[in-house]
């Protein structure tokens, strides 16, 4: 069993967010399940420039979301980070703490 991190792009409508928003839903955060309906609707597909949606997994199983999206109350250019879910059991159980440290895609945004 590895306990390596690994960060990868991921579409927010795509169903590897499915165990995310229903453990999300049960700790009473609507917001995943928000994000997956809106990117299945064309509202939120993290597609304008400087954008950007991740997936972080653990030991093969999708553990945690987030992304980036353009301030829509500011003509700078300025990200407001989104949508940024963990799985209980993977928070601060004696393993990498993810969301720690940047590196991969989502330090280039940075």
């Amino acid at each position: 069993m590895s306990d390596m991190i690994q960060i990868a792009s991921l579409r927010p409508s795509s169903n590897k967010l499915e165990r995310l928003a229903i453990e999300a839903k049960e700790q009473g955060y609507a917001f995943v399940s928000r994000l997956a309906n809106e990117a299945k609707s064309g509202k939120n597909n993290f597609n304008k420039t400087g954008e950007w949606s991740l997936g972080v997994y653990l030991e093969e199983v999708w553990v945690g979301c987030g992304g980036i999206n353009v301030d829509p109350f500011t003509d700078q250019d300025v990200g407001r980070l989104q949508h940024v879910y963990v799985l209980n059991a993977y928070r601060k159980k004696n393993r990498p703490q993810i969301g720690e440290t940047p590196s991969g895609p989502q330090q280039n945004h940075a």
